[in-house]
């Protein structure tokens, strides 16, 4: 019997796989995928996920820095970059590849192409019942731990076993797609040294994007919800404003909104990254917040093992997870606000400068939501005005 069984090798489960396997715990990380694995994502890493991580990238792994970003919305540009290094653009296939490995070398054992479909709990421990991701059929049939974390990401259903599926209302959804260099426009709105490309105004209070990488480009756009015609749709008017070619393929995926209040464990099993509903509902990110709660995942089963009684691991996840979900509330405040701020207000704020570093300050991890909030209720009679102006 394993200490710890975990479903899913994306950056919480392997995150937490490296952090047990490091403390001492017999660890089995399960994932239905072979490693590298194509994952759509703009490959955004924030200044948070960095300093999450507990070691460096290697050389190469990151294809640019970047500082900030250029903030689109009605025909308005505005440049919001300060003077440092905000976060790194990566490809996803070899960062989750890379955080495996170092899930591998700490100690875990590692079993890809094998998907966890069912629980079962006991007096003794969790029992995770897997088939072969590419069969269907049985694969090892069943693995054993005193400890069961699901980190599968937001379309999984072990999750259930622990919580409800979340309405609509309390997701985003989001389309996105890799394209060629040569899809953009000579001259376009990517370039190697500019900052990363965010466009408002398109859908309510989500943005669209533009992340230039060595090789290939990613666009995207979020879309408050679970409409993905919408989203889809909303991407090709991105392109279309920017002059980017119509993309091939189009992907989408579910985003849970951090900030609501939701179950993180059930007797032996806990919740931990999009699993357990941790990304920014403004932002979208959910990199650094999975790596984080995947290694206090690791923490909690550490000290209820040590102290003999596992179910105290998910309370003790939950204290520790308190601090990040108060701050998502923060984020999802401002979210609901936004939501009701006329066209007008909402430009107002985001071609303002000075909200738009603190913004970007969020990103790079130099400031909080809560410091956000606080900010814009203080000058929002300015904001009126400038609303009221235009």
């Amino acid at each position: 019997m394993h200490d710890l069984v975990i479903a899913g090798a994306g950056p919480a489960g392997a995150s937490a796989a490296r952090a047990a396997a490091r403390a001492g715990l017999s660890v089995l990380l399960l994932d239905k995928d072979v490693f590298p694995r194509h994952k759509p994502c703009g490959g955004a890493l924030s200044g948070r996920a960095l300093e999450a991580l507990d070691f460096p990238l290697p050389p190469g792994l990151a294809e640019r820095d970047f500082r900030g970003g250029l903030l689109c919305i009605d025909g308005a540009r505005n440049l919001a970059a300060p003077p440092y290094r905000t976060g790194v653009l990566v490809r996803r296939p070899p960062f989750d590849a890379l955080l495996v490995d170092k899930a591998r070398e700490a100690g875990a054992a590692v079993r890809e192409a094998e998907r966890a479909v069912g629980i079962e709990e006991d007096t003794q421990g969790v029992t995770v019942r897997t088939v072969g991701a590419r069969t269907g059929r049985d694969a090892a049939g069943a693995h054993r731990g005193r400890l069961l974390l699901v980190a599968e990401g937001a379309s999984g259903r072990l999750k259930l076993h622990v919580r409800p599926p979340d309405p609509p209302d309390n997701m985003n959804f989001c389309a996105c797609a890799d394209i060629p260099l040569d899809h953009l426009p000579p001259g376009g709105p990517a370039t190697p040294d500019s900052p990363l490309l965010l466009h408002f105004g398109i859908s309510d209070v989500a943005y669209g994007w533009v992340f230039q990488r060595r090789e290939d480009c990613s666009v995207g756009m979020g879309e408050l919800g679970t409409n993905s015609r919408l989203a889809v749709g909303h991407l090709e008017e991105l392109c279309r404003i920017h002059g980017i070619r119509r993309p091939a393929r189009i992907e989408g995926a579910r985003i849970p909104m951090g900030g609501v209040e939701r179950a993180l464990f059930k007797g032996r099993v806990l919740l931990a990254g999009d699993a357990g509903g941790f990304a920014d509902p403004l932002l979208g990110e959910g990199i650094s917040q999975a790596i984080r709660t995947g290694q206090w995942a690791a923490e909690a089963a550490r000290r209820a093992l040590e102290a003999g009684d596992p179910f105290a691991a998910g309370p003790l996840l939950r204290d520790l997870s308190r601090p990040l979900h108060q701050e998502l509330r923060h984020a999802l405040r401002l979210v609901r606000a936004l939501q009701r701020a006329p066209r007008r207000l909402f430009r107002a704020m985001l071609t303002h400068p000075p909200a738009l570093l603190r913004y970007v300050e969020i990103l790079a991890g130099s400031a909080t939501y809560a410091d956000f909030n606080r900010f814009l209720k203080r000058r929002l009679p300015l904001y009126l005005l400038r609303a009221l102006w235009a």
